[in-house]
């Protein structure tokens, strides 16, 4: 592995910590740190994958959070709960530029799945930090808690322990 994907894993390690610091402490997302995800992950992927297989899977990635983002505003709508209210109270913008910037990452299934245990795995932090009271968190920092999720999943990849989910970086 030459040293520009080496530099590039840390480089990615750096922002996903700025990610789970800044969530956990602000309740924010930067922009700069989403991008520099995005770019690095998009940077790796190719490393191994052609330009068009790359660009093909970020496309279906890409359609399967808007249907996923849809979904949950039309069952919010449902609910009597205007767009806005949703942005504010439910789910952060921040939630949604962090999960496009993750989508280099996975193969569509793939995405699936980290999406959907990363749901998880933050359900269960929030509920550890609130029983224990070590953070008093109105609500779940959920970007934070997905960059949390995706160094752990990398870790166990890189330790040869590919399931459930795997990634393509």
């Amino acid at each position: 592995m030459s040293l520009i994907f080496v530099a590039s894993y840390l480089l990615l390690g750096i922002f996903m910590c700025w990610v789970i610091f800044q969530d956990f402490k602000s309740r924010t997302l930067n922009l700069y740190a989403a991008i520099g995800i995005f770019i690095t992950s998009f940077i790796l992927t190719l490393d191994n994958y052609s330009w068009n297989w790359v660009l093909e899977v970020m496309f279906y990635n890409l359609l399967l959070l808007i249907c996923f983002y849809v979904l949950f505003l039309l069952f919010y709508s449902f609910k009597g709960i205007t767009v806005s209210q949703v942005f504010e109270d439910k789910l952060g913008l921040g939630d949604v530029i962090f999960t496009i910037a993750i989508i280099p990452c996975f193969i569509t299934v793939d995405l699936l799945k980290f999406l959907l245990l990363s749901f998880l795995f933050s359900i269960v932090i929030y509920q550890v930090l609130k029983f224990s009271k070590v953070f008093k968190l109105a609500t779940i920092p959920l970007a934070g808690n997905m960059a949390l999720f995706f160094i752990l999943t990398q870790i166990l990849i890189k330790f040869g322990i590919k399931e459930p989910i795997n990634s393509l970086i």
